[in-house]
């Protein structure tokens, strides 16, 4: 972190405004930055508080980028707290499903299947399969929810490890571009550069801190690529072979164009965009997700449904 970031001089003030919070999540997302900046120089928040705290310290007007940067931290908390949920809604919900057909394979369908066999009639092919699944979840019904717990959180780790990677945009940028994630880390990107130029850190340092702090790997690489570029002096932002990572107005606000300096009320605009983007996708997935987990229990009911009627209607056809 460059020198000119390094002041703690609002750090005992912020750090006694956080504990009068009452406890939540902003009280411990605050608490979480002072700790981070206060203990390391790596950290990528740490470096937007250093910056805003900065500011803050040379002029009035800082206070102000204080505060919009301390409610921008907020809100992709908030972000970040709604894609968890997101994510955990559906499994909470065919976890239940899951609970409630094993208790009613128990009570409802273990019996029924002795009823079925002990009339001899021929089982459907659906309720075949619907009873062999009982069975076998009656029978190793521990073993089972071992080995779902075990996918599930595999499966868990792997989207948070692509994520963290960004393995999507680096090698199917063009299937992943604007996505949930991919948005959320541009809104902390843009923010970041903002309070870094305000701050009077240069174009360079700018990009190498912004890409650090936004905690998207394919961002971080470009956004280094960028600030070598410019240190070499090979010409214009937009002829770097790494500005097709970035938007192009965010590209077009960064590169001076003869009298006209670097657009930072621009920059600061498209932080706010893009954060309000996060939110509503996050919304958008969180319904969508919601939605297809509900349909995924109607497939099962349905199925569970279909399979025990079938028989009853062979039965019934049998002994007319």
């Amino acid at each position: 972190m460059p020198e000119s970031l390094k002041t703690s001089t609002l750090t005992p003030a912020m750090n006694a405004f956080a504990k009068e919070l009452p406890y939540g999540q902003r009280r411990t997302e605050l608490l979480a930055l002072i700790h981070s900046f206060e203990t390391t120089d790596n950290d990528g928040r740490s470096i937007g508080w250093g910056a805003s705290q900065a500011s803050a310290f040379r002029n009035t007007s800082g206070l102000t980028s204080l505060s919009s940067w301390m409610e921008r931290v907020f809100q992709e908390s908030r972000v970040r707290s709604r894609r968890r949920m997101t994510m955990a809604y559906p499994l909470v919900v065919l976890g239940l499903a899951f609970a409630v057909f094993a208790f009613l394979g128990r009570i409802a369908i273990t019996p029924f299947t002795e009823l079925v066999r002990s009339f001899g009639v021929r089982i459907p092919t659906p309720t075949a399969l619907l009873f062999d699944w009982n069975e076998r979840v009656q029978m190793n019904f521990f073993t089972v929810v071992f080995v779902v717990i075990i996918v599930v959180g595999t499966l868990y780790a792997i989207v948070r490890f692509a994520g963290r990677r960004a393995i999507g945009s680096k090698y199917f940028g063009w299937l992943f571009r604007g996505d949930t994630a991919s948005v959320s880390s541009m809104a902390s990107f843009v923010g970041l550069l903002f309070d870094l130029l305000t701050n009077g850190t240069s174009l360079p340092d700018s990009l190498d801190l912004a890409g650090q702090g936004c905690g998207n790997e394919y961002y971080s690489m470009h956004a280094r690529q960028l600030a070598v570029h410019l240190r070499e002096q090979r010409g214009a932002l937009s002829q770097c072979s790494a500005s097709h990572a970035f938007p192009r107005n965010l590209i077009d606000a960064l590169e001076p164009c003869g009298e006209r300096p670097i657009n930072l009320h621009f920059l600061h605009e498209l932080s706010k965009i893009y954060g309000s983007r996060a939110v509503t996708r996050t919304q958008r997935d969180g319904s969508a997700l919601g939605i297809f987990a509900l349909f995924i229990v109607g497939c099962i009911v349905l199925f569970i449904v279909v399979s025990l009627f079938m028989p009853l209607v062979g039965l019934i056809s049998g002994l007319a």
